[in-house]
């Protein structure tokens, strides 16, 4: 139903996602906690579509004025993108939002089974959403990853129109994205983007934006332009805590390096080796990174393959533990750099 191909327009609708085949409760437990647990999608319903963009405008009296029935179609789907979060937020006494963004050469259908997976050992609070966007291009390994990065870009105006509804819902409560590989490009431009246009209004954008966690998970940025257009922008200030999990054992993110000639990949940076773009952030008190080192196969899927690394995941985003705490197995390296211990 949906594959790589670039839609002009932001869709939305609801997914059924078996977690377990098993009856009853104490089966779902006990299934959930064996190697042989299995995620899959069973349905998928599109409930609305934005109109698509760019938006056809005019200019009228010395202002740029996109046509009225545009504007009618926008509002009406916003609306019922708006109904359909409230309906979901009404199921739970938790009233955050948990965003999934998949990667390069990932299908909707492998978020939403990853992220449902994830969800369930959240204990099944807030609501959870996946940000698709048209990854998967079917090609040679270069043509088609090379497609999926700038279909990364292509899908950021999408992303920050879905970013501003949502936050924009009173009902919500507090917002927590997680972004994996090339994921973690697409959502740091679109925040960079919307950031500076809050700035630019004079606007707070903790409050504006809602974001309590912002989770970057095997990062695939060159580190040179994480610190031109990350850190120089001070992108951390509208978040209220930033984690990025990092291996420099991941063979993909090796592969990118070689690809793009990049002196080292922000995903694969290494706490004996700290890049100064990293140093810089010393004395900023809401960035944790996280070294996962015990990686299998290309060890580019670690937040879903290994269970250490889930667990520390879950811990963070359901019970707010700081990475400090006992109930996260990491071990202090230099301030805000921390190793995973036991991550096989």
């Amino acid at each position: 139903m949906y594959n790589a191909q670039r839609s002009p327009s932001l869709a939305f609708g609801s997914a059924k996602v078996a977690l377990s085949h098993a009856a009853g409760r104490s089966a779902l437990v006990a299934e959930s906690n064996s190697a042989n647990s299995t995620v899959k999608l069973e349905a998928l319903r599109e409930m609305d579509r934005f109109p698509p963009t760019p938006y056809p405008f005019s200019l009228q009296e010395g202002k740029y004025t996109v046509d009225q029935h545009i504007t009618a179609k926008f509002e009406r789907a916003d609306k019922n993108l708006e109904s359909e979060v409230n309906r979901r937020l009404e199921l739970t006494p938790r009233k955050d939002v948990f965003l999934f963004i998949h990667g390069a050469d990932n299908s909707l259908e492998f978020a939403l089974e990853t992220w449902a997976g994830m969800w369930h050992f959240l204990g099944r609070e807030g609501v959870p959403v996946v940000y698709s966007w048209p990854a998967g291009y079917s090609g040679p390994p270069l043509t088609s990853y090379s497609y999926d990065r700038e279909s990364g870009e292509f899908t950021i105006f999408h992303l920050k129109q879905f970013l501003k509804s949502l936050s924009s819902n009173d009902k919500v409560g507090r917002i927590h994205i997680v972004a994996h590989s090339r994921g973690s490009d697409v959502i740091t431009t679109a925040l960079r983007e919307l950031f500076i246009e809050a700035r630019a209004s004079n606007v707070n954008m903790l409050d504006r934006y809602k974001l309590a966690n912002v989770l970057l998970i095997a990062p695939d940025l060159d580190m040179e332009v994480v610190g031109q257009r990350l850190a120089a922008e001070k992108l951390a200030e509208g978040i209220k805590q930033v984690t990025i999990y990092v291996s420099p054992t991941d063979k993909a993110l090796g592969l990118a390096s070689m690809l793009f000639n990049s002196v080292i990949r922000f995903g694969q940076i290494k706490t004996a080796n700290i890049p100064e773009q990293v140093k810089i952030g010393d004395h900023i008190n809401n960035i944790a990174f996280i070294e996962v080192n015990q990686t299998s196969g290309l060890g580019h899927g670690y937040f879903y393959e290994n269970p250490a690394v889930s667990s520390d995941i879950i811990s963070l985003l359901r019970y707010s533990l700081p990475a400090e705490s006992t109930g996260r197995a990491l071990k202090y390296i230099r301030p805000h750099f921390w190793k995973m211990q036991n991550a096989h």
